[in-house]
């Protein structure tokens, strides 16, 4: 254990020492396999800073590149930096699609991708922004069900604001999409809203 010890920080100095991108992308990913995630992101910001326009996939194997990303993503989420994790999170998707091994990881962070679109940053944002990362959301790939949960809360968004034309839109479109949408009989009985067929 203390030869090991010795070994990695040694390796550690002559990573720092060397200063260049392919030596700090190998210490950040270990930092982050380390769970040193203070240290990590210590490193991370100052490589952002020395090396401007920062692509870790030129310095990274592809699944260690995928790897670190999602560390990444994962603890600029915990510190509340959603959109940061938000784009570390579609960096791994664009990665791993295609890749056979990756499906696991892809199911993830597909999974976090849309938790971040279709709530937590819409939440943060307010009824008056909200609309920013629901019209993004629909850009991606998402059920029925979750394209016209969308709709629904952009309309509870703009009846929320006072624009009750918008709203009725929105809730249009949303049974459009699913007839039978759960959960929208307040925001119906808000707007006075009969949809087609639903009781």
């Amino acid at each position: 254990e203390t030869s090991r010890r010795r070994f990695w920080t040694r390796w550690e100095k002559r990573c720092r020492a060397d200063k260049t991108p392919d030596s700090w992308a190998k210490l950040l990913f270990r930092f982050l396999l380390d769970a040193r995630f203070d240290d990590a992101l210590e490193l991370y910001e100052q490589m952002l800073d020395r090396f401007g326009g920062l692509d870790l996939s030129y310095h990274l194997e592809p699944r260690d590149y995928m790897d670190c990303m999602f560390l990444l993503g994962e603890r600029f989420e915990q510190a509340g930096r959603l959109e940061i994790a938000l784009e570390h999170y579609e960096a791994v998707h664009r990665g791993a699609e295609g890749r056979r091994r990756s499906s696991y990881l892809l199911e993830e962070v597909r999974h976090r991708i849309r938790n971040l679109l279709l709530k937590e940053l819409p939440k943060k944002a307010g009824d008056l922004f909200a609309h920013k990362w629901y019209e993004r959301a629909l850009g991606i790939k998402l059920s029925m069900s979750d394209r016209a949960f969308i709709y629904k809360k952009r309309a509870e968004c703009y009846a929320r604001t006072g624009n009750r034309q918008q709203a009725v839109e929105m809730l249009r479109q949303a049974f459009t999409i699913k007839p039978n949408l759960n959960g929208a009989r307040k925001i119906c009985r808000i707007l006075c809203y009969q949809p087609p067929d639903y009781d």
